[in-house]
């Protein structure tokens, strides 16, 4: 359990102002192109760890987001694709004019199965630019983190670098009609508070061609026990749930004693004869 929320408030608040200000605001963009610009300015220019102070100074001790948050092994740009499907078994009499139908990934097709994460459609087929068409592999994530895997690309954590990086993608046109989604997710550690913080970024694409971004920034407390308050919290727990148990343990005992066929607790009628207890009842004793 979160067990510091005036921690948890205060660094989400934090890097919820941080990664959403700048030039171009991640949850104001509407278009494609406006991503892209996104990624260059203002987010590079937030998640990337500062090397100078105000003033020019080198910084001494670099590697930190925002003074005092230090990134956790950088951070992958993934992008979930749908698999392109011919118009002639949707709507064959259209097929001349329009040739190529995207589905959304949550859609039936025909080859519709469970690929590459827990989407219908879900493509891990790979592709790039003309020169290179199978340069962007689908990749397993690790935990679970991007819904199984996806056609992941690695940041290095240099500003200048993740630049180089983002203008590639783009020359490769790495975004094209069949993306439905694309994911960032900076997993960041701040001791002054004791929290992780996980930010995610997610842009959905669908079929009418909407761009919709979203973005989520979750915490938690390195170590539930580090102060003395934590330990007797942890204890009042604990001396709570064993009372619960206790009470519920007798409540029961007591209930199987009776000898009367009929009863009525919490305001529902209930029959001991075959002992069987009903949810309500139950519930009202915890």
């Amino acid at each position: 359990l979160q067990r510091s929320l005036a921690d948890s408030f205060e660094l989400e608040n934090a890097l919820k102002e941080h990664v959403d200000s700048g030039e171009i605001k991640f949850t104001e963009i509407t278009k494609m192109s406006e991503v892209w610009d996104w990624m260059e300015t203002s987010f590079l220019e937030s998640v990337t760890p500062d090397t100078n102070w105000y003033n020019g100074d080198e910084m001494e001790d670099q590697g930190y987001m925002h003074y005092y948050n230090k990134q956790c092994g950088g951070f992958s740009l993934v992008q979930h694709r749908v698999i392109p499907q011919s118009s002639n078994r949707v709507t064959p009499s259209f097929q001349p004019l329009y040739p190529i139908v995207y589905f959304d990934l949550d859609q039936p097709s025909s080859t519709s199965k469970l690929i590459g994460g827990i989407d219908r459609g879900d493509s891990q087929k790979a592709f790039g630019p003309p020169h290179d068409p199978t340069k962007y592999r689908w990749r397993k994530d690790s935990a679970g983190e991007f819904k199984g895997g996806g056609f992941m690309v690695r940041f290095p954590m240099d500003r200048k670098k993740a630049r180089y990086v983002i203008a590639e993608m783009k020359e490769d046109r790495f975004v094209d009609k069949a993306t439905r989604s694309l994911m960032l997710i900076v997993t960041i550690f701040n001791a002054n508070l004791k929290n992780f913080a996980v930010v995610e970024f997610v842009v959905n694409l669908d079929a009418a061609g909407r761009v919709q971004p979203r973005m989520s920034i979750s915490s938690v407390r390195v170590d539930n026990t580090v102060s003395f308050s934590d330990g007797v919290r942890v204890l009042l727990e604990i001396v709570l749930l064993s009372i619960m148990l206790i009470h519920t343990t007798y409540e029961i005992k007591a209930a199987h004693g009776l000898d009367l066929r009929h009863t009525y607790t919490s305001g529902t009628l209930l029959t001991w004869g075959d002992r069987r207890f009903s949810i309500s009842a139950l519930f009202f004793t915890l």
